[in-house]
């Protein structure tokens, strides 16, 4: 997959990781779990190396085991993934595709992609301000040149469902009991429904 898959990428995923765990303590890695998705990061030299790895650190904002649209990844690969260039949502899905390819994500073009758990955790864990990051989100959501629909009146599968059904989840991680939030509020009730 574009170079990304190396012998050193392939030796980490299939050793026995009994020594890592050992020098867990020593090396601030907390599980085995850490170690090997830390050392698939690093080790990945694929083309789209940067937009791999600040795609992966982003599905620290999106909920746990709901499918992410290919749609959503499309219609904010610029604004959101920082994809760039006349085509950003043909940049993002490569990105998709290799993290399917080294198992850091779930899922496919169809149904959606989404994180283990853990994985996910790992995302989080490494998140330096997740209210940011999820402020981030709304911000993207709000600048759209986009209506966005109640739920029982969107599709199922699109970046429109996804927003109607789990755009509270962005909202409730974007608030931080900050003064901004008002300001927030606010403007997210100055946006009309349809």
């Amino acid at each position: 997959a574009g170079g990304g898959v190396n012998k050193d990428f392939v030796d980490v995923r299939s050793k026995d990781h009994h020594e890592a765990l050992r020098r867990a303590g020593n090396s601030g890695i907390t599980s085995v779990e850490d170690h090997i998705i830390g050392r698939s990061l690093v080790l990945y030299r694929g083309s789209h190396r940067d937009g791999v790895r600040r795609l992966f650190h982003l599905f620290a904002v999106f909920p746990e085991d709901v499918p992410i649209p290919r749609s959503f990844f499309d219609m904010f690969a610029a604004s959101l993934f920082g994809a760039t260039g006349k085509r950003p949502k043909l940049q993002v899905r490569p990105w998709l595709q290799e993290l399917v390819n080294m198992s850091l994500l779930q899922g496919d073009f169809v149904a959606g992609f989404f994180m283990h758990d853990i994985i996910r955790e790992y995302c989080i864990s490494r998140c330096p301000d997740l209210h940011q990051a999820q402020r981030e989100v709304v911000e993207v959501l709000l600048r759209a040149d986009h209506v966005w629909p109640r739920v029982e009146k969107a599709e199922a599968g699109t970046a429109e469902y996804y927003v109607a059904a789990h755009g509270s989840w962005h909202i409730k991680g974007a608030m931080s009991g900050a003064a901004e939030d008002e300001a927030l509020a606010a403007r997210l009730v100055e946006n009309p429904e349809v």
